[in-house]
């Protein structure tokens, strides 16, 4: 539902003016760790050349081993040594007593980003899976030929023979880009339909906080297959441990991150969610009622300050050559302006993805300014466009108990995503039992050129979820 990053703006633009995209969500893939696996070789993009550093990580199938290629792969490692960069850079900002309040809480929400200590491990930081330098989104190639884009996350799996031997997100990471421009989810009831919401499936309703992609940011330090934190008290004890404990207490008061923390504290928090010792209890830390208010305090302003660094002009600028093209400081090409007219007119597309432009689609001439000249290319719905089952994705391989009692799977390959369906059934990761679609309204989106620009894509740019991320 947002913009793209692109290569040059209309990079996406081909000879017919157009090339549309597709991003395949997590559809059910391989049943694994001891049931019999379908085929799922497939031939390797020939743009693509495996990196030599990771011809040691492919499995028999195609099948990557993802600790191999955390520790191995030239993009993981690209990606560990940026982000460690960038930290030192916004600490070196944050004790610089040179930033105005309305930086200060950017560039807290920049240190939280780029933190790996964050997850249960301390080896993977919100920006493993939203990569600068690939829009906030993957950046490591070989996910996106391998795992359908999906990222493996803070906890290995040990059991001998077991595929995949890491936990892995069961969708391709949405970009940040963007994606605070998109209001909370609600249902309009005149369009009779769902807009605003992040994550392909809309459950970050942002109904609490009403920021979306605040609640966003609070899910994959929680989700057992990412940064997999047992309870949200436990972000915040990492938070107070931090090198920029100072700076989090100089934005949201001294004294906010003093919490009288169990003894139990360190094993909690270094026990994988979903550890079949913490027997189901989303809230394991035991806090008196007023450091748990505390804490859940602590854990909202911890997520609004990642917001407020991705609404920034680090993320989401507003400075691709479309951008100027409507500010009327920059000329489309003949092929660009070709793509950008059958946009608006046979290609339908801007009826959908909004361009503050009208459709010539049944005719006519659009002669007029544009109506916004901040379009996000999206009218922030969600739509179903048919995408097969992505057996390339690992997750549906997560179908037996890893050495902490967990299954991220259970149903296999027999996990259908029906997106929004399952979350408005009240769902995200399997069901229990037998599957089966209630809801009408399932998501999936589409990326097409509305993913024009070349400063990001705030998530995909299709339904909803066409503008953010990752997860």
């Amino acid at each position: 539902m947002s913009r793209m990053k692109l290569s040059e703006t209309f990079s996406l633009l081909s000879t017919a003016g157009l090339t549309a995209l597709a991003i395949l969500m997590a559809v059910p893939g391989a049943s694994a760790q001891g049931t019999q696996l379908p085929q799922i070789d497939f031939p390797i993009p020939p743009v693509f050349q495996i990196p030599p550093a990771d011809q040691q990580c492919i499995l028999k199938g195609q099948r990557l081993d993802l600790q191999c290629i955390i520790k191995n792969d030239p993009d993981a490692k690209r990606v560990r040594a940026e982000e460690a960069k960038l930290e030192a850079q916004a600490l070196a900002a944050a004790k610089s007593a040179k930033l105005d309040p309305y930086h200060q809480v950017e560039t807290l929400g920049e240190l939280e980003i780029f933190d790996p200590k964050l997850s249960v491990n301390k080896n993977i930081a919100c920006s493993y899976c939203h990569d600068p330098a690939a829009g906030y989104a993957n950046g490591v190639s070989i996910l996106s030929v391998f795992t359908g884009g999906s990222n493996p996350g803070s906890v290995p799996i040990t059991v001998h023979g077991a595929y995949p031997n890491n936990r892995i997100a069961k969708r391709n990471p949405q970009s940040y880009v963007y994606a605070t421009y998109f209001p909370p989810l609600h249902f309009n009831q005149s369009q009779a339909d769902f807009y605003g919401g992040n994550f392909w499936d809309g459950r970050a309703t942002g109904y609490k906080l009403q920021n979306s992609a605040a609640e966003q940011a609070q899910d994959p330090p929680l989700d057992p297959e990412e940064m997999a934190n047992p309870d949200p008290a436990c972000v915040v004890w990492k938070l107070s441990r931090s090198n920029y404990k100072f700076f989090f207490e100089q934005v949201f008061g001294v004294g906010s991150l003093e919490i009288n923390w169990p003894s139990d504290v360190a094993t909690i928090c270094s026990t994988p969610k979903g550890a079949a010792v913490l027997g189901g209890n989303p809230t394991p830390l035991q806090l008196s009622p007023s450091d748990r208010t505390l804490a859940s305090k602590d854990f909202d302003e911890f997520a609004q300050a990642i917001a407020a660094y991705e609404s920034s002009d680090s993320v989401s600028p507003f400075t691709s050559k479309f951008d100027y093209f409507l500010a009327g400081k920059a000329t489309l090409t003949t092929q660009e302006q070709n793509g950008y007219d059958l946009f608006r007119g046979k290609g339908s597309c801007n009826t959908c993805h909004l361009d503050g432009r009208s459709s010539t689609q049944l005719g006519g001439a659009d002669t007029g300014q544009a109506a916004s000249v901040q379009p996000l290319f999206t009218d922030t719905t969600y739509n179903n466009i048919g995408l097969p089952k992505n057996v390339r994705l690992p997750w549906y391989s997560e179908d037996t108990p890893d050495q902490w009692g967990f299954t991220g799977n259970p149903l296999g390959f027999g996990f259908t995503d029906e997106g929004m369906g399952l979350f408005l059934d009240g769902y995200y990761g399997a069901r229990s039992g037998r599957q089966g679609c209630k809801s009408r309204k399932v998501e999936v989106l589409s990326l097409s050129i509305a993913c024009i620009r070349t400063d990001s894509i705030s998530g995909a740019c299709g339904g909803n979820e066409a503008r953010s991320a990752r997860t």
